[in-house]
């Protein structure tokens, strides 16, 4: 769903870059190249796991826990389990 709101806001980006320099409003569609595009998806895509699987696993062991699983010395995390 993300990668599709960003695809969205590509497009609207290069609206709003042809109208700011004298471009034909309806050459945008036209002009953009798919194998571009796929590749930016793909890399939005990429992204966007470790986003979400780090927001998930933060609210699966609770704020303390994952904050002392990443950001503390290992004996410093063991005592704070």
């Amino acid at each position: 769903m993300f990668c599709l709101l960003a695809l969205a806001f590509h497009l609207v980006e290069e609206v709003i870059k042809r109208i700011i320099y004298g471009g034909a409003f309806g050459s945008v569609l036209r002009e953009i190249r798919i194998d571009t595009l796929i590749c930016r998806s793909v890399v939005i895509f990429s992204t966007f796991i470790p986003f979400f699987a780090f927001r998930e696993l933060r609210r699966v062991l609770g704020e303390h826990r994952f904050h002392a699983l990443l950001f503390r010395s290992r004996a410093a995390a063991d005592q704070a389990l």
